[in-house]
């Protein structure tokens, strides 16, 4: 696996369990939609530039 592969990975593993804290009421549904939107914010900004620099 390379760099980008683990890095996908560790992402959805964030998403799942932060799914999973809020429906089991452990977080709150601001902290649920702030972690959603640092993870798209990584997929759409961080991404690219990781693809980006590893091409090099």
């Amino acid at each position: 696996m390379n760099y980008l592969q683990i890095t996908a990975i560790i992402s959805i593993i964030i998403v799942i369990v932060n799914l999973v804290l809020f429906v089991l009421n452990l977080i709150t549904p601001f902290l649920f939609w702030m972690v959603i939107l640092a993870a798209a914010l990584f997929a759409w900004f961080g991404v690219p530039k990781l693809k980006k620099n590893n091409k090099n």
